[in-house]
């Protein structure tokens, strides 16, 4: 059985405020949760989502794949699509995450 990365979804441990929005990505071995300073800065003009990357959080970790850039950023932009959001963003993250 081969995982279809295209098919899975990133859990959105964050989503809060109004606003343009601000993607926030994680580094290595984290959560969303560690954006949550950031969060708290930018969710008051902003809207703010943060998910956890493949592999980390509650975000899927399947056994059958190689995690590669690639497959990280297709199942960001699922998950973004997902989200319908309005235009453009912000898409802002460190380590692992940029």
């Amino acid at each position: 059985m081969t995982t279809d990365v295209a098919a899975l979804r990133l859990n959105v441990r964050i989503d809060e405020g109004r606003g343009p929005v601000v993607v926030l990505l994680h580094g290595i071995n984290s959560t969303a949760d560690d954006m949550r300073p950031l969060v708290e800065l930018l969710r008051s003009d902003h809207r703010v989502i943060a998910p956890d990357l493949l592999g980390f959080g509650a975000s899927p970790k399947p056994l059958d794949i190689d995690y590669t850039t690639d497959e990280h950023v297709a199942v960001l932009a699922a998950t973004l699509a997902d989200l319908d959001l309005p235009g453009r963003f912000l898409l802002l993250g460190y380590s692992l995450g940029g």
